[in-house]
């Protein structure tokens, strides 16, 4: 998330009650541990509530009370988003997704208070929106951005901020044809997740290493074809910025 509020900048960030997991619904052969049956002690450990899979090099927490995504949320994100940098940093995303898909159409999953779907229509490029807050549901369907990628294919995603939310973001890869465009806060290793800002329970769900995102996408058959740090530059810490595409 960004920019962090001055708690979270401070490093006086309370993240709220740490979730009750049930590990035993962790599969530690597949890097998605959704639906499934073995326990995390085979190949992982826990750091704090996160189960850490030392196969896979990321973290997996899932939600434990479901995160309140309301009106208040894109309002948050208004006031990150409308301002000098948030505009700048978007235009930047913007020219990234350019550099690959230039006149296709993009479907942003998360899309915060919409700047980066408004800052490609200025551009006339083609742009459709997902989230689940109903204020920014409302918003995509009065202005005829919808787009659900769980029940259709498309093909490009962008996940500014929002690929570590979803407890299951493997049902958004399937659906992708081409390019994966993805920033999101990025680990050293296991013992980095409680001293980071970015340790956010029954918000943040996935805590990757930069390994582990792209051995986690090469699974969805995706390759990996661009990492920077560019976000960084807008003052962004542990942010890393990810272009993948499908394999074949």
């Amino acid at each position: 998330m960004y920019p962090e509020t001055e708690e979270e900048k401070t490093g006086n960030f309370d993240p709220g009650i740490r979730p009750k997991i049930d590990y035993t619904k962790i599969d530690v052969t597949r890097p998605d541990p959704i639906s499934t049956t073995l326990i995390y002690e085979e190949d992982g450990h826990l750091v704090g509530d996160v189960c850490w899979f030392d196969r896979w090099h990321y973290g997996y927490l899932p939600v434990n009370e479901k995160f309140d995504y309301n009106a208040d949320y894109m309002v948050k994100y208004h006031e990150y988003e409308d301002t000098g940098k948030g505009f700048e940093l978007n235009e930047a995303r913007a020219d990234l997704v350019d550099k690959y898909a230039f006149g296709e159409k993009v479907v942003d999953i998360g899309i915060g208070s919409g700047t980066f779907i408004k800052t490609r229509e200025k551009r006339r490029q083609i742009t459709f929106g997902y989230d689940v807050c109903p204020e920014s549901i409302n918003w995509l369907k009065d202005n005829e951005y919808w787009f659900d990628p769980t029940k259709e294919h498309f093909d490009n995603g962008t996940f500014w901020d929002a690929f570590e939310h979803p407890e299951d973001v493997s049902i958004y890869l399937e659906s992708i044809r081409q390019y994966a465009f993805i920033t999101l806060p990025i680990f050293a290793d296991s013992n980095h997740i409680l001293a980071s800002k970015h340790y956010k329970p029954n918000e943040h769900v996935y805590y990757f290493t930069v390994h582990g995102l792209i051995r986690f996408m090469e699974f969805y058959q995706f390759d990996i074809i661009e990492y920077n740090i560019m976000e960084q530059g807008f003052g962004r810490e542990e942010i890393g910025t990810f272009v993948f595409k499908r394999k074949g």
